[in-house]
């Protein structure tokens, strides 16, 4: 593969390891394994060095900081890798079987972008009005708001250099800091959405309700009556904002070729 790909699998989930090794063997691809780090493994003082506590939010669980930690070594391989660009996985993502295509050449990578989601996350995101050209029926967008999940990407040698230089401590999720744009580093970085995506995570309203292993995530955000009315009217003034622009709202979808 010329974009090498790294999947993040707990030692205490071989089933998972067993399946995603297989998924990415049936399709011909090369992969590493990366040892996920376990929540419950982490001593009270590896997790305060590395988590910041904001008020108003909920401190980020063990698991979250474990699942945001093995992220972190992916883009530490990624950054001292040879290869431009690296593919990170978790271990509970279907993968669409012309995943092998696009992870055998970086021509289809728009020049501009920082990371390119290549998962369905099963909510619909604004997206620039106009797309770069197709390539076999699939097309990258521009990504203009939150677009959660972290189950598959594809981020440049640079960028996760960056981003391991930003994050040696941290306050939100992994998902939050990559992909939105109110609450994490989504603003500071180009990020576009292949459409359709190429793999999807086994829980929630993408394919089946499985819960992951690393990361159990409840709402971040501490809000009262007050707080959650303005969240709302904020998320009304985004939307008149994004159709002023021309933007279009959009799931991505699976393919499930």
């Amino acid at each position: 593969m010329v974009i090498p790909v790294y999947f993040i699998n707990l030692d205490r989930s071989p089933d998972r390891r067993a399946e995603m090794s297989q998924r990415l063997s049936a399709l011909g691809i090369a992969f590493e394994r990366v040892p996920a780090i376990d929540g419950r493994s982490l001593s009270s003082s590896a997790v305060d060095a590395v988590r910041i506590d904001t008020p108003g939010w909920k401190p980020l669980s063990a698991g979250e900081i474990g699942c945001f930690l093995s992220h972190r070594e992916c883009w530490r391989r990624i950054a001292q890798g040879d290869e431009a660009y690296g593919c990170v996985f978790e271990d509970d993502v279907l993968l669409s079987s012309r995943l092998r295509d696009f992870l055998s050449g970086t021509d289809w990578i728009p020049a501009a972008a920082d990371i390119v989601k290549i998962e369905d996350a099963g909510i619909r995101v604004w997206f620039d009005a106009e797309f770069l050209s197709q390539q076999n029926g699939f097309r990258p967008g521009k990504v203009r708001s939150p677009n959660y999940r972290a189950g598959g990407y594809i981020l440049s040698k640079a960028v996760a250099g960056r981003l391991l230089e930003m994050t040696t401590r941290f306050a939100v999720p992994v998902d939050l800091l990559l992909f939105d744009h109110t609450r994490g580093f989504a603003n500071r970085m180009t990020i576009y959405q292949l459409i359709p995506a190429l793999c999807a995570q086994k829980k929630g309203n993408a394919v089946d309700d499985v819960e992951t292993t690393i990361d159990a995530r409840g709402r971040f955000e501490r809000e009262g009556w007050f707080a959650h009315q303005a969240r709302r009217y904020r998320q009304e003034a985004w939307k008149l904002w994004h159709r002023l622009h021309g933007r279009r709202r959009m799931a991505a979808g699976f393919d499930q070729q």
